[in-house]
């Protein structure tokens, strides 16, 4: 797996490029809840989810071509960006490594 530096700031975006796939990951604060968008080649196909922890980003398997992003906390409490880096962080696992567990 490889962890994708995130800030520590309410709104950001984030470029990472995996073989000949350029993703762009924007990530929204709001009062309520913390959300995602995920571009692919500069083709947005996930707009404003909501940011889960533990969870993959990508949940349909057919959009997921060579891996998927995890948001990992290690507690339970929500997304906040106040805690990215800190106890919360971000990961691209590729589809092998996501097979091998």
């Amino acid at each position: 797996m490889i962890q994708i530096s995130i800030e520590q700031v309410a709104n950001q975006s984030v470029k990472f490029q995996v073989d000949q796939e350029l993703y762009e990951i924007t990530i929204r604060t709001t009062s309520k809840a913390t959300f995602f968008s995920l571009k692919r080649n500069n083709v947005e196909f996930i707009s404003n989810e909501i940011l889960i922890t533990n969870t993959f980003l990508i949940q349909a398997r057919y959009q997921a071509t060579n891996g998927n992003f995890i948001f990992y906390s290690l507690s339970d409490i929500l997304p906040s960006y106040k805690n990215f880096g800190v106890n919360q962080f971000f990961y691209y696992a590729t589809l092998e490594e996501l097979e091998n567990g």
